[in-house]
């Protein structure tokens, strides 16, 4: 079947960064749906998006939609007829009503009745009928996450749309809407090519909107044009551009023509620590810090959405801006300077942290209540240093500088705790508390720091939820979720071998009165955290770990560490021959054998009749005492396979003797033996899978 290129444009107002993306991703959800239910063949079908447009571009679409041949269900064979042999009159309208003869009658059984069957045969239409009828409805099926209406118009959208442009080959697809036109013009840049652009060919639209409007159309280009210019600029001076990944994403989002352009402020405001500076520079005005020689410098990149005209102008108009917000920084923490953490921290207890929970005081007590407890399981001892650091956790939540930039909780405390003389591990910990930001993020580097971030964020999940905020769905006020991804990120990064479950159980008293207003008596409330931590958990296991694979390993509860060796042990065992041929086939030999049969007593050696029988409990004894060793360092594979050593000497028994000998007392005495050999077996299978 012949094939055509295709674009299909929505012009708008400038979309928001923050949304474009999910919007474009929504675009090719509902195109390829769209595509698929009118049997509309396609390839290398993709959106492409700016500020100003949405645009869908497939290399190629079948000119025609394809045939289709249906089978139609009529009415039961035995209702079809009178008695006379005529068609009834539920066959005479079925046939009618798809235009059909008893010609085209055949019968197909459908359980236990024969039904009246037709072919239906429909010829594809062409695909740029199709498409002018469909791309309205289109438009109206892409996620928005935010309507707004304009103009008095029905139709809502993210932002006003302007303009639509659709081509099918060289053919304009042309339809009108009471707030815009479809046809075959798209518009340039809005300052450099403020014009409309006629598209000849689909094809071309790249090429058109680049060479004559300015606009580069594929995010992916914008992306390479902006870090090469960074890359350029690095290698022409020497320095170092702070060019974070998130950043580079809203530049990429927010322009249709990157021009990089340069600038400086007053050095003078160097002395400040570098949050106050590159704060601003980065989220309020999406400046790219420079620095040399691991020092931040007094020039910032920046990158216009149009041109290098008058670059110099537009340099000065942004220097103006961000010496206006380095002035007011340098204000606020010479403001804090005024006073110490302590005096900071004094003020949590009237600040709020969550109307049912109380102050951020009462927080800070909570999280140095459970920084102690989990101390010993993440190996940490000095308590006066816990007891310090939570008490000046939140300190700088009421400092000018972090109610200005709330992105540097945590950071400026610690800058702060420096600058007092306060320990660099206190201060590490103050800085590290909020640790990991995201999935994937930074750890905490410091025992102490990990420790508080884990405390924080322990405090928040058991304290919340006790409260009655237990996230449902998509709703997810508080991040509870990433708060307890962050919580197993720091178990997994620094091999913290314990169960969140049981140090829930031992925090219980500090949320007691909280979750007993929600109706949760205690087991309830540690079930439910229990219920919430483990479905993360599983979430992270599932995105490394095969389903096969984790259907078949008992994961542990609330312990990441432990779960992924149990994991990877089972990965091992199950591709191993001597696991499934030696452990498993010992483990249900003996398992058939003493089922149900009662070994309440201890077994004696002294009765063990046989060289046979001797042998075999001498082996299980040093296999046992190897395994213990394996199993206490989380060897699971290791242990299971010193216990599968015992096989041979296992079979050799049972092989050539009468297990279940006549003898009453042998016999008692063998079945309590081998019970005490499977209760390790029995244990370790258990455990892991």
């Amino acid at each position: 079947m012949k094939q055509q290129a295709f674009v299909f444009e929505i012009g708008a107002e400038e979309i928001p960064a923050q949304y474009i993306g999910r919007m474009a991703e929504s675009l090719q959800e509902q195109a390829e749906k769209l595509l698929a239910e009118n049997r509309i063949g396609f390839s290398g079908l993709r959106v492409l998006y700016t500020p100003r447009r949405l645009a869908l571009v497939a290399d190629a679409l079948d000119e025609r939609q394809a045939d289709l041949t249906e089978e139609i269900k009529g009415p039961a064979k035995s209702g079809a007829f009178t008695d006379d042999g005529q068609p009834s009159r539920a066959l005479s309208g079925f046939l009618t009503g798809k235009g059909k003869t008893l010609a085209d009658v055949y019968y197909k059984t459908v359980g236990a009745a024969a039904y009246v069957y037709v072919k239906h045969h429909v010829k594809g239409g062409d695909t740029a009928d199709i498409l002018t009828r469909k791309l309205e409805g289109l438009v109206k099926a892409v996620y928005v996450p935010n309507t707004m209406r304009w103009g008095g118009y029905a139709m809502g959208f993210i932002r006003p749309i302007r303009w639509f442009m659709a081509m099918f080959g060289k053919r304009a697809l042309t339809f009108a809407t009471p707030y815009a036109k479809c046809g075959a013009y798209t518009r340039g840049h809005r300052t450099l090519a403020d014009k409309r652009l006629r598209l000849t060919d689909a094809g071309g639209y790249e090429t058109l909107l680049k060479e004559q409007g300015f606009v580069i159309a594929d995010p992916a280009v914008r992306r390479e044009m902006i870090v090469s210019a960074i890359r350029a600029y690095e290698r022409e001076t020497g320095v170092t551009v702070k060019a974070e990944a998130g950043l580079v994403d809203e530049i990429v989002s927010i322009v249709e023509y990157p021009a990089l352009g340069e600038g400086r402020f007053p050095s003078e405001y160097l002395a400040m620590p570098d949050p106050v500076i590159i704060t601003p520079m980065e989220t309020q005005q999406r400046y790219f810090p420079v620095y040399r020689d691991g020092k931040l410098t007094d020039t910032f990149l920046f990158f216009r959405n149009g041109g290098f005209d008058r670059m110099a102008e537009v340099a000065h108009g942004n220097e103006r801006v961000l010496n206006a917000r380095l002035r007011d920084g340098k204000f606020f923490y010479e403001d804090d300077k005024k006073t110490t953490l302590r005096q900071k921290a004094e003020k949590l207890a009237s600040v709020v942290f969550q109307e049912k929970l109380g102050t951020l005081r009462e927080k800070s007590e909570r999280v140095k209540t459970a920084a102690l407890a989990a101390a010993p399981l993440m190996g940490y001892a000095d308590t006066e240093k816990i007891a310090e650091a939570a008490a000046l956790l939140k300190a700088d939540l009421v400092s000018a500088v972090v109610k200005e930039f709330d992105e540097v909780q945590g950071v400026m405390g610690g800058i702060y705790a420096r600058e007092e003389g306060y320990p660099a591990d206190i201060a590490d910990a103050i800085a590290e508390q909020y640790l990991p930001g995201a999935s994937g993020g930074r750890l905490p580097a410091t025992p102490l720091g990990a420790l508080m971030a884990v405390a924080d964020k322990l405090d928040s999940v058991l304290g919340l939820i006790a409260a009655g905020f237990v996230p449902t769905g998509s709703q997810d006020p508080y991040a509870l979720r990433r708060q307890v991804l962050g919580i197993l990120a720091i178990q997994q990064g620094f091999s913290y071998d314990f169960s969140l479950t049981e140090l829930v159980r031992s925090l219980t008293e500090p949320y007691r009165s909280f979750y007993q207003k929600s109706g949760l008596d205690t087991e309830r409330f540690v079930k439910t955290v229990q219920a919430f931590v483990d479905q993360r958990l599983k979430g992270i296991l599932e995105e490394k770990y095969p389903y096969e694979l984790l259907s078949r390993t008992a994961v542990s509860e609330g312990n990441i560490v432990d779960s992924v060796h149990k994991l990877e042990a089972v990965k091992k065992l199950w591709e191993a021959p001597w696991f499934h041929d030696e452990y498993l086939q010992v483990h249900l030999r003996m398992k058939k054998l003493v089922k149900d049969r009662p070994a309440a007593e201890a077994f004696d050696p002294a009765l063990f009749d046989c060289e046979d029988e001797r042998r075999m409990y001498a082996a299980f004894s040093t296999a046992a005492k190897e395994a213990a060793g394996s199993i206490g360092s989380r060897r699971y594979a290791c242990a299971i396979e010193q216990l599968s050593r015992t096989a041979p000497a296992v079979n050799a028994f049972f092989d050539n003797n009468l297990v279940l000998c006549e003898n009453e007392r042998i016999r008692l005495n063998r079945i309590r033996a081998i019970r005490d050999m499977l209760t390790l077996f029995d244990s370790l299978t258990n455990a892991v899978v």
